[in-house]
C-alpha cells in the first residue's frame, strides 16, 4: 500500500445513517438560508481541511423535497453536499452525506458578520429586526401559511411578502450603521448621506405598507402615525422635491435647501421659502423665509416605535389566520 492509499484510508469517514447525531449550529436554517441568499458569492472554508467552498440558497426541483428550500455546497463548481431544513443541526443529511464541516463554517463566518451589524443597532432598530425575524420564522414554520402564499393565485402577494421583508432588513441595518457612524465632515458627502437616509426611510415605510397588505389583504392606515408622517413630509420637503414641493394641496408650496454643515442627527437646519397664503406681495422676499430645525435622531426613534407596532400587528394577524397546530 503506497502513502496515498494509506492517507485515503486514514481520512475516510465511516458511513452514517441519515440525520446522524447532532451538531451545534448558532444560526437556524431560516437564518442561514437568508444569509446565503444575500451572500451568494461569499467564500467559506470547511472545518478540518479548510477546503474553500461556496453555498447557494435554492429550491429543490424534484423528489420528496420538491419546492423545499435547500442550501447547496459547492467546491470548484461541483456540488459536494446539500442541506434541507430537516437536515440542519445534524452531522449528515438525508442522503447520509456529511454536512457538519460545511454548516459549521457557515455559522462561524455568517454569525460573525451578523453580530457585527447587530452591535450597531439602536434599541428601536433591534426591535424592528427582532419582530421581522419572528414574522419570517412563523411563515417558514407554518405549512398553512406557506400553502396560501405559494398558491399560484397569490403570486403577487407572495412577491410582495418576500420583497418587503428583504427591503425591511436592508434599510433597517443600513440606517443603523450610518446612525452609529454619523454624517461625514465632508459637506458634499453629507448631502448624499442625508438624501440617502431620507429615501431609505421611505423605502422602509413602503415595505411595511406592502408587507401589511400582502399578509392581511387590507391597506395600512397611516394617517394617525405622527412621527411616520413627519419623516415622510421632511423627506418630500428636503430630499424628494426641495426645488418645489406643492403636495399635499392642503400645505403651502415650499422651496428649500440645506446649507453646508447643516447639522447632524441631534439637530439639523434647513432654509425654507413658503408661498404666502395671501395673494398680495410681501414687503420683502425675506419675509417668507424661515430656518426650521429638526431633531432627526429623536424623530427617527419615535417613528421606529410606530413601525415596530405595525409589524407586531402583522404577526398577530398571521397567528390568528394561520394558527400553528
Amino acid at each position: 500500500m503506497n502513502i496515498s492509499q494509506k492517507r485515503s484510508r486514514i481520512i475516510k469517514k465511516p458511513t452514517r445513517p441519515p440525520h446522524f447525531s447532532r451538531c451545534e449550529n448558532k444560526m437556524s436554517f431560516v437564518e442561514a438560508y437568508e444569509f446565503m441568499s444575500d451572500n451568494a458569492d461569499m467564500i467559506f472554508y470547511s472545518t478540518g481541511n479548510k477546503t474553500p467552498f461556496i453555498a447557494k440558497a435554492t429550491i429543490g426541483i424534484k423528489g420528496s423535497h420538491k419546492n423545499k428550500k435547500v442550501i447547496r455546497f459547492f467546491t470548484k463548481g461541483t456540488e459536494k453536499a446539500r442541506a434541507y431544513s430537516c437536515c440542519w443541526g445534524h452531522i449528515t443529511n438525508c442522503n447520509r452525506t456529511y454536512i457538519n464541516c460545511f454548516t459549521a463554517a457557515i455559522n462561524i463566518d455568517s454569525t460573525r458578520n451578523r453580530d457585527f451589524v447587530y452591535s450597531l443597532l439602536g434599541v428601536e432598530m433591534k426591535s424592528i429586526l427582532a419582530i421581522r425575524e419572528r414574522i419570517y420564522n412563523y411563515f417558514h414554520g407554518n405549512n398553512s401559511c406557506q400553502k396560501f402564499f405559494f398558491d399560484g393565485a397569490q403570486e403577487e402577494r407572495c412577491a410582495a411578502y418576500y420583497t418587503s421583508l428583504y427591503l425591511l432588513q436592508d434599510t433597517t441595518e443600513s440606517l443603523s450603521v450610518h446612525r452609529k457612524k454619523g454624517f461625514s465632515t465632508d459637506s458634499h458627502e453629507a448631502y448624499i448621506e442625508f438624501w440617502g437616509i431620507m429615501q431609505a426611510i421611505i423605502i422602509q415605510q413602503d415595505a411595511i405598507c406592502e408587507l401589511y397588505k400582502a399578509v392581511t389583504g387590507s391597506k395600512l392606515t397611516i394617517d394617525e402615525l405622527g412621527s411616520w408622517q413627519k419623516l415622510r413630509f421632511l423627506r418630500n420637503t428636503c430630499a424628494g422635491h426641495p426645488a418645489r414641493r406643492d403636495l399635499p394641496k392642503s400645505e403651502p408650496l415650499t422651496r428649500t435647501f440645506m446649507r453646508r454643515n447643516f447639522g447632524d442627527y441631534s439637530l439639523l437646519t434647513y432654509e425654507k421659502w413658503e408661498k404666502p397664503k395671501a395673494k398680495i406681495s410681501s414687503g420683502s422676499p425675506l419675509d417668507n423665509i424661515s430656518h426650521p430645525q429638526v431633531e432627526l435622531g429623536s424623530l427617527i426613534d419615535a417613528y421606529e416605535k410606530e413601525a415596530a407596532e405595525i409589524l407586531h400587528r402583522i404577526l398577530r394577524y398571521m397567528e390568528s389566520e394561520w394558527p400553528n397546530t
